[in-house]
């Protein structure tokens, strides 16, 4: 599916804290919740979705999602400098 940028309703974007270990905590992160597409049953219905983007010096801001492939698992990274790639 295709997702045009005038579909795209960007709402509040705020920092947030994960706490990735006891003792370890992230602090260099910005929720984006925002109104876009979803494919429903064959049909397009405007939903809200969330993302959490990190920072990074090397990447930019990015953001990832896990997947399952075969042979094992992958993550795939979308980045600001350097742009979509996947972790095996």
């Amino acid at each position: 599916m295709e997702v045009r940028p005038k579909e795209v309703t960007v709402g509040p974007i705020h920092d947030v804290e994960q706490t990735l270990e006891p003792g370890t905590v992230a602090t260099k992160e910005k929720c984006v919740v925002f109104i876009a597409p979803k494919q429903v049953g064959g049909n397009r219905r405007r939903s809200i979705f969330y993302r959490t983007f990190y920072y990074d010096q090397t990447w930019g801001w990015y953001l990832y999602s896990q997947k399952d492939i075969r042979g094992g698992d992958a993550i795939q990274v979308v980045s600001q400098n350097e742009g979509v790639f996947e972790l095996r």
